[in-house]
């Protein structure tokens, strides 16, 4: 029997592609400092890191402000 996928790796490869096609064009997402340009560089950013160095980003750390 497999192990059950994390709620993270089961949306890597969504959340993957939307950041690559919202980094293909910044400006019609509202430039790079809108909220979906810096999701997407986050995303794209985590996509190379191992989960075990994945930490609250600034966008998490504001929101619970």
């Amino acid at each position: 029997m497999t192990e059950p996928k994390r709620a993270a790796e089961h949306y890597a490869a969504g959340n993957l592609e939307a950041a690559r096609l919202i980094q293909a064009d910044v400006a019609r997402y509202g430039g790079p400092d809108s909220l979906m340009a810096r999701w997407a560089e986050m995303v794209i950013e985590r996509s190379e890191a191992p989960p075990e160095n994945w930490e609250a980003g600034e966008l998490f750390q504001q929101a619970v402000a």
